[in-house]
Parts: structure tokens; C-alpha cells; sequence
């Protein structure tokens, strides 16, 4: 669901605030606002809150900012940085984990592309994919293209063990 709440200022730009919200808040989508230039119509702003967490994830709120990016046809509005905080129950504790990312060296329509994108499908490093369905993990190992969903959980191991000490009193290390 999308509303109109109003206008508001942010990054120096008069911009529409739009309020969306998933239809069945129980499926793991977001919800939040973006803002539009009243000018350009384009992405300045979004901040999100994914709902339908499932265990042991608490929160994920991520807010994007975006600017203008030259191509050769014009301007081309892309995400410059990302700020975010996940919140875990683990052991009873909640964990925050806070990320920031900088996107910058943005490359458009230039000469080579071809190559440096079989480079980089070669390199090993992550690559991503802007799908209808949402950003997913391209992976391109065995020749072969696999999505892998960004909020699927993906398995964690926690070892541990017990201490003696000097004393004979157990504990944990």
C-alpha cells in the first residue's frame, strides 16, 4: 500500500513523501517512506523496516540516499550511501549490528563493458541483482547463474566450551 503523506525537505531538495506498507505485514517485505523530488521525480531518500522477521533476527532498518550519477544521456540517480542496524536475540542478549556502505566510481554505458563484467562475474567478489522480486545475491560459480534471496537467514555456528581452570571450578570460557 502506498500513501501520499505530504512534502518535506531532505538532502536540500523539496520532495513528496511516500508511505508504503506491505498488504500482509506477516511476509518478510518493507515498510517505510521515500522521497521523491518534487522536480526530477526521482529517488532522494528511503528509509525501510523489514516486517515479518523470523527468529532469532529482531529488526532491519535501512535508510538509502540517493544523487546524481552523469551519463552519457544525462543524469542517472543511484544510491550514494546506506546506513542500516540489524538487531539478533542471541543467548538471551539482543546484538546490534550497525553497517554503513558508500557507493562511489559509478560507471555508466562507458567502453570495455562487456569484459569488465566477465571480469567480474570471474572475480569471486559479491555481485548483486535488482529483480521485481527485490535485491538478490547473483552467485556464478560452475558457469552457472543462481539467485540467492539478501533476507533468507543463512546457517551460523556458535562453539563453546567448558573451562577447568587452575582450580578444578568449571566455567565458561
Amino acid at each position: 500500500r502506498y500513501a501520499l503523506e505530504g512534502r518535506a525537505e531532505t538532502s536540500g531538495r523539496e520532495c513528496y513523501v511516500i508511505a508504503f506498507e506491505p498488504i500482509d505485514p506477516t511476509h518478510s517485505l518493507y515498510r517505510g517512506r521515500v522521497y521523491i523530488d518534487t522536480r526530477l521525480f526521482t529517488r532522494v531518500k528511503m528509509e525501510a523496516v523489514q516486517t515479518g522477521l523470523k527468529d532469532p533476527m529482531r529488526s532491519n532498518e535501512v535508510v538509502y540516499e540517493y544523487g546524481p550519477i552523469p551519463t552519457g544521456r544525462g543524469d542517472a540517480w543511484l544510491p550514494l550511501r546506506m546506513r542500516g542496524q540489524m538487531t539478533f536475540e542471541l543467548l538471551g542478549y539482543n546484538l546490534a549490528v550497525e553497517r554503513t556502505a558508500t557507493y562511489s566510481d559509478y560507471r555508466a554505458n562507458v567502453e570495455g563493458f562487456e569484459e569488465r563484467r566477465a571480469e567480474a562475474y570471474g572475480s569471486g567478489r559479491p555481485l548483486m541483482r535488482e529483480t521485481d522480486s527485490g535485491l538478490f545475491r547473483l552467485d556464478t560459480r560452475g558457469g552457472a547463474e543462481t539467485l540467492r534471496s539478501l533476507s533468507t537467514p543463512r546457517n551460523a555456528l556458535l562453539v563453546f566450551g567448558i573451562s577447568a581452570g587452575e582450580t578444578g571450578h568449571l566455567s565458561l570460557p
